[in-house]
């Protein structure tokens, strides 16, 4: 875990967008958790769920875009 933490930060200090710095933490986490995919959201004002940046292994294609949020289901919410 050390080591997959060492990497991502010596990675995100090469990074100055905060798109670039979150897929970074993606891939890392992806990596070393074995995900097939890993991503960020944000809850809209619309309850939606708004997909914003994230990384694939390649098996999965990549969350994008907006889904109403009971959709995805109430866990992520509370």
């Amino acid at each position: 875990r050390q080591t997959a933490l060492l990497r991502l930060m010596d990675e995100q200090r090469q990074k100055h967008e905060p798109d670039a710095i979150m897929r970074a933490a993606a891939q890392a986490a992806g990596r070393h958790l074995g995900a097939d995919r890993v991503g960020f959201f944000e809850v809209g004002a619309a309850d939606t769920i708004d997909f914003t940046t994230g990384w694939t292994a390649g098996r999965l294609p990549l969350l994008s875009g907006s889904l109403p949020a009971d959709a995805i289901g109430t866990g992520y919410l509370t």
